[in-house]
């Protein structure tokens, strides 16, 4: 995928996700490198225990914070979920040593985070987990009242509320929801429009399946639930971030591989039996 300059000419497929021009290389294809390559170590790591698979996360994530911001936070994240729920304890959780060892590394990581980034304060593309790990909503509300307040055709008015811990719960599900599903029916005006309403739906199905055959009917494996937490984890900073629904299909190209998962593994055996 390729950006043009202005005396380019532009290219594009039906698709909404999909832009091609003529000069500069779209990062999109390697955060999608990046992300599944996050949730394999990650799993090889779950499997395994070997240290370096772990070793080798690391290194791929720190590398993907390079490309996109986006990624510090979810390196972060991940981290926090292999501290509290995959190194192996023979403990009960709560009752376990270990469990409060964890919780102890997790402390000083976030510390030694926030002291490193503020002496680091001049990288701009730092200063979001910087924000994050210093409670600095002061900082995120000015970014995102910056980018719901352009005026664009597919900026929709759902984001993250900072004047209470009440309204910033509050505010999640509504900004996790038109990241994923907008545009909805009634903002659809042209044919691109059509194609990330269609994509919202289709996100919707794999949702429903992925809730069927992880809680009511468990069938998927922890491999799935592993990849799942993950890519929620990036759902959710995509989302925050997120104040219109053109900069949403691209981000979605990076987690959309996720959404295929579901239909593959509920349909699987039906596709090999038509061959």
């Amino acid at each position: 995928m390729l950006r043009c300059g202005p005396s380019d000419r532009t290219f594009t497929t039906p698709d909404s996700n999909f832009v091609f021009a003529l000069s500069t290389t779209m990062r999109e294809p390697y955060l999608i490198l990046f992300l599944v390559l996050i949730c394999y170590f990650t799993i090889r790591y779950q499997l395994r225990g070997n240290k370096y698979d772990l070793f080798k996360l690391l290194v791929i994530s720190t590398i993907s914070m390079l490309f996109h911001k986006a990624y510090a936070i979810l390196t972060l994240g991940v981290l926090c979920f292999i501290i509290l729920f995959v190194l192996k304890s023979k403990a009960k959780l709560y009752r376990s040593k270990i469990f409060y060892l964890r919780i102890s590394i997790l402390i000083t990581g976030i510390v030694g985070f926030i002291f490193l980034f503020n002496k680091a304060g001049g990288v701009r593309g730092l200063a979001p987990l910087i924000a994050l790990m210093s409670a600095d909503t002061e900082y995120m509300n000015q970014v995102l009242e910056h980018k719901s307040s352009r005026d664009f055709r597919t900026t929709y008015d759902a984001r993250l509320q900072f004047t209470s811990l009440t309204s910033f719960l509050l505010s999640i599900p509504s900004v996790i929801v038109y990241y994923l599903f907008a545009p909805f029916p009634w903002r659809i005006s042209n044919i691109f429009d059509v194609v990330a309403s269609a994509e919202g739906v289709l996100r919707i199905i794999a949702l429903w399946i992925t809730l069927k055959y992880t809680v009511y009917k468990p069938t998927f494996g922890k491999q799935f639930k592993t990849v799942c937490v993950i890519v929620f984890m990036l759902v959710l900073v995509w989302a925050a971030g997120t104040s219109n629904y053109g900069t949403a299909s691209r981000h979605h190209l990076t987690t959309n591989w996720a959404f295929l998962l579901p239909f593959i593994l509920r349909y699987s055996n039906t596709i090999r039996s038509l061959k």
